[in-house]
């Protein structure tokens, strides 16, 4: 039978009663008969399914979120996407074996850390500091006439637009520096392709995470007009990339 993976997890032998605390969480959450594939110090996490759902509802996917987050509480965790899948417990055990270097790499990557995602808003057509867009446009640019006034408002969009990089720039940039100081081995991820003039993911330890409070009260302090929204701490979902043979 199908298995739908739900995360890849580091040293299950070493969790003692692992069979007992699967079974509650899958009973708390709804997620079915969780089951352990494990070669040496590696593992999976893994339920039985006919067939999986495609695509999935949103009372399913928030189940396997639930189910993840309780794994992620009792050991270290790769989360797995909804939908990744082993066509039996034998392929699973197989997938392991031949990737048992690379899946611990990323395992004792996040070993010990959480992720959290931090954002602030990307202003409206109104959001710009008038201060950074004044100053006259090219002469080039002045006088009357429709095809100049379009230029201007072309010429006003684009410095507005290189200014709002150059802002998101320096407050990514601030962002690491203090997290940085807080824990040097702090590692960032940056969506680009994203709505927000700042998108950050980070994976810090979970000592360092006692600290993120002041780290932001901070930063609020400094940029009350950039407010900025933090969310977790989550599974490292951002951070868990890996190839599998």
């Amino acid at each position: 039978m199908p298995l739908l993976i739900h995360a890849l997890i580091l040293r299950p032998e070493a969790l003692g009663d692992l069979s007992s605390a699967l079974q509650h969480i899958g009973d708390v959450t709804g997620a079915g008969p969780l089951e352990l594939v494990a070669v040496k110090d590696a593992g999976a996490v893994a339920v039985p399914l006919e067939k999986v759902p495609s695509p999935p509802s949103q009372e399913e996917l928030l189940r396997y979120a639930d189910a993840v987050e309780q794994l992620a509480a009792l050991a270290t965790i790769l989360p797995m996407r909804f939908g990744s899948t082993a066509a039996s417990p034998e392929e699973l055990l197989r997938m392991l074996s031949a990737n048992r270097d690379p899946i611990l790499a990323a395992l004792e990557r996040v070993e010990g850390r959480v992720e959290y995602s931090l954002r602030i808003l990307a202003p409206g057509e109104d959001g710009a500091h008038p201060r950074d867009l004044e100053g006259t446009v090219p002469d080039a640019l002045s006088g009357g006439g429709i095809q100049r006034e379009y230029l201007r408002r072309k010429y006003q969009a684009h410095r507005q637009a290189e200014q709002l990089s150059r802002e998101a720039t320096e407050l990514r940039e601030e962002l690491k520096l203090k997290l940085s100081a807080l824990d040097p081995s702090t590692q960032f991820v940056l969506s680009d392709a994203s709505a927000f003039l700042v998108d950050l993911s980070i994976l810090i330890s979970r000592p360092a995470a006692a600290g993120l409070g002041p780290v932001f009260d901070l930063f609020g302090k400094e940029h009350p007009e950039r407010p900025l929204m933090v969310t977790g701490p989550w599974p490292p979902y951002t951070f868990s990339s890996l190839t599998i043979q």
